[in-house]
């Protein structure tokens, strides 16, 4: 992160007849997340659409992320600038503003991050800060997946690293669509929890509501099998009322990290009813019932050659979509991520994927189970290679087969090569 620092000598008007002079110190500090780029693919599509030209390898109608991320990622930024005001007693005013634009496929584009934060305000807590505002909250990332398996970014209030003695907790009170959609969440993260000189652990607890109980009614114009009657060559269209009912859901988690002499090891756990990963975009799935286990780390078996792996398992049982029942779903995905070494500024990834996703008790067709493949490979140039966070240049390939057999018939597969630059920076 690169700081840039201004002094100040401000000036204090007449305060009750009395003027004095008070001295306050700032600085403005910018960072953020990026990563640009464009691949090439002559192969028709596999995922409905290329995302700035890379051909995304994943299974079809999958909700989740893709099986790897080397050359099989849309691409965007998030830039974030804070400014930090600092009192002669050492009371700290954070005020901090993120711009962001992931919208080549989708309407991302905006301020996700708008608030304000005290710290050091309270003398029984002086690790402790109070924010109001609208920020990311609570998340909680597997990376070589891309995966935020808790995403409840809001707008509200709360206190962060509040010392209970042995641990810390984050507590929030937020509001989803800057509190036009009726959501609300609870999102609670107890953190830095020490089960040994090596071993540590974090637990969310979150709950997400409804503002009142009042039904919501929506109405929009369908076609049904009565106006396709009336009308076989022409479809006609008559109004469908439907009324759903606030529901409420929560979620559970823990994550816990080994770190040991070769690297580290993370056990992912998440457990929900209602919600999947992200309780504040809409209603509750009353019946959803969400179970996700996963496993990942790193394990370096030398100076120059390490391993990544990501191992993810979710089940998703009696989801609903506009009240009618739809398959219940099983992801099974695997990325495994050798690294050699050349030098501290040259190094190579090969990547491989794969991603399995069945589908189960309303498949009518004999095939209920979607799958994908996929093989990268990139050379990266970065001031360490081995390091994190580093501006890098990457040049990549990327081949992948996709199968469908969901509602088909007879399994349909397809492949796809991709190659292709970009570069992604944190700072």
């Amino acid at each position: 992160m690169k700081n840039i620092t201004f002094k100040t000598l401000a000036l204090a008007t007449a305060i009750a007849g009395i003027t004095s002079q008070v001295q306050a110190d700032y600085d403005i500090s910018f960072n953020g997340y990026g990563r640009m780029g464009a691949g090439y693919s002559s192969d028709d599509p596999v995922q409905g659409e290329k995302k700035n030209g890379i051909n995304v390898i994943k299974a079809p109608e999958s909700q989740y992320p893709a099986p790897g991320r080397l050359g099989n990622e849309k691409y965007g930024f998030e830039v974030g600038v804070n400014n930090k005001f600092t009192s002669d007693n050492g009371q700290v005013l954070d005020v901090y503003f993120m711009l962001e634009d992931w919208s080549q496929n989708q309407d991302e584009q905006g301020f996700p991050q708008a608030f304000v934060r005290a710290s050091n305000v309270f003398d029984s807590q002086p690790g402790a800060s109070v924010w109001a505002g609208k920020r990311h909250l609570g998340r909680t990332y597997m990376w070589q997946n891309d995966y935020f398996y808790l995403l409840n970014d809001g707008t509200g209030a709360g206190i962060e690293n509040l010392n209970m003695g042995g641990a810390l907790l984050d507590s929030a009170l937020v509001a989803g669509g800057t509190g036009n959609n009726n959501r609300y969440g609870f999102i609670n993260k107890i953190h830095g929890i020490q089960l040994s000189d090596s071993v540590d652990m974090a637990i969310n607890l979150n709950y997400g509501f409804a503002a009142d109980d009042d039904e919501s009614t929506e109405s929009k114009w369908v076609v049904t099998e009565a106006t396709k009657e009336l009308s076989p060559d022409q479809y006609l269209y008559e109004k469908e009322t439907t009324t759903t009912k606030p529901e409420n859901g929560h979620q559970l988690a823990f994550n816990i990290g080994q770190n040991w002499s070769m690297g580290r090891n993370e056990l992912h756990v998440r457990s929900s009813r209602g919600f999947r990963h992200g309780m504040m975009w809409g209603n509750a799935d009353k019946d959803l019932k969400s179970l996700m286990f996963g496993l990942r780390g790193n394990i370096d078996f030398s100076s120059k050659f390490g391993v990544h792996y990501n191992f993810l398992h979710e089940t998703n049982k009696d989801m609903t979509d506009d009240g009618a029942a739809i398959a219940d779903e099983t992801l099974t995905q695997l990325v495994v991520t050798p690294v050699y070494k050349h030098s501290d500024i040259h190094s190579t990834r090969l990547e491989v994927g794969i991603d399995s996703l069945k589908f189960d008790d309303l498949s009518t067709t004999k095939g209920d189970t979607n799958k994908a493949w996929r093989v990268g490979l990139e050379h990266a140039i970065q001031l360490n290679s081995f390091g994190w966070p580093s501006p890098t240049l990457k040049f990549f390939v990327n081949h992948g087969e996709v199968t469908e057999a969901y509602e088909l018939t007879k399994s349909d597969k397809r492949d796809a090569t991709t190659i292709g630059a970009m570069m992604e920076a944190s700072w």
